[in-house]
């Protein structure tokens, strides 16, 4: 698979044969995850609709899929590593974080009936996948800085 695919048949009991899902590799895309911009990976997934806002001091990628409403992604379940990153999974499961992409190994997104398994929103699911650390190395940093116009200046640093 080289930058977008699907999930395997079967997986950890659930099955995703036949279902609508996908599957993203940033680090195979061509998108520039040093500005943090995730619209360019997303919109590598047919259907789905994302909203740019940046207010509040932070920047939220709303994300809905087809018809439905993207605004701080109340419509989708959102997850990091598996688990909630929304402030309220029942009531208001608006999504107010997203992780760094810099951050980010891969982007599962599963709509229909086999994203049922996981929460109650019909959206479905978007679940951002962390890079795994290094099993051979018993510490490793990376840092990288970015800047550009505009007064640009982007740090990602990790431990």
């Amino acid at each position: 698979m080289r930058g977008t695919g699907h999930m395997p048949e079967v997986r950890d009991g659930i099955i995703y044969a036949g279902k609508k899902n996908e599957v993203i590799l940033v680090d195979s895309s061509d998108a520039n995850k040093a500005i943090n911009n995730t619209r360019q990976i997303l919109g590598r997934i047919p259907g789905l609709n994302i909203v740019e806002t940046e207010t509040g001091g932070f920047t939220a990628n709303d994300i809905a899929t087809r018809g439905l409403n993207p605004y701080q992604s109340i419509e989708m379940n959102t997850r990091q590593n598996g688990y909630h990153i929304s402030g309220d999974v029942f009531g208001y499961n608006e999504s107010y974080y997203l992780p760094p992409i810099e951050a980010v190994s891969r982007i599962e997104m599963v709509r229909g009936a086999a994203s049922l398994k996981f929460g109650p929103q019909f959206g479905g699911i978007v679940n951002y996948v962390l890079n795994e650390p290094p099993k051979d190395k018993p510490f490793e940093l990376y840092t990288s800085q970015t800047t550009g116009s505009n007064g640009l200046f982007n740090t990602f640093n990790s431990a």
